[in-house]
């Protein structure tokens, strides 16, 4: 098959105008795909702070997601202490000893992961808040 000149012009500008229109598509799912991704990691985060506020004591990880999640939404930076009382646990006396012991010790794991910042040593807060883009 042979095409004039003509021809094939209307046919090259007819791809780039199609591959156009794809490409907007593409970028406008990437964009979506980002979104939903950002608000399942938040959705995430509430689900782990809820169940470990019912049942009083949860996984470590569903506390870490906890902390991360209370500082992410705090105004300010928190201590251990603020952030046992958030999770309403004991922390205050010998009955709060092994609560605020075992927050201390996600969040400075959570600082060591980069989640979360500690400065000065024993205050806490979120390196990004919760929905942010990365």
């Amino acid at each position: 098959m042979h095409f004039t000149n003509a021809e094939r012009a209307a046919a090259v500008t007819a791809v780039q105008a199609a591959l156009n229109v794809y490409s907007c598509k593409v970028d406008q799912t990437q964009a979506r795909i980002h979104t939903i991704e950002t608000e399942l990691r938040a959705l995430r985060s509430e689900l782990a702070h809820d169940e470990t506020l019912t049942s009083g004591k949860a996984s470590y990880g569903a506390l870490m997601m906890a902390i991360a999640w209370i500082l992410g939404t705090a105004a300010r930076p928190m201590t251990v202490r603020d952030i046992t009382v958030a999770l309403q646990r004991p922390a205050r006396g010998q009955e709060g000893r092994g609560p605020r012991e075992t927050v201390r010790r996600a969040c400075k794991r959570l600082a060591a992961q980069g989640r979360v910042a500690e400065d000065p040593v024993g205050i806490f807060t979120a390196e990004s808040q919760p929905g942010a883009s990365p």
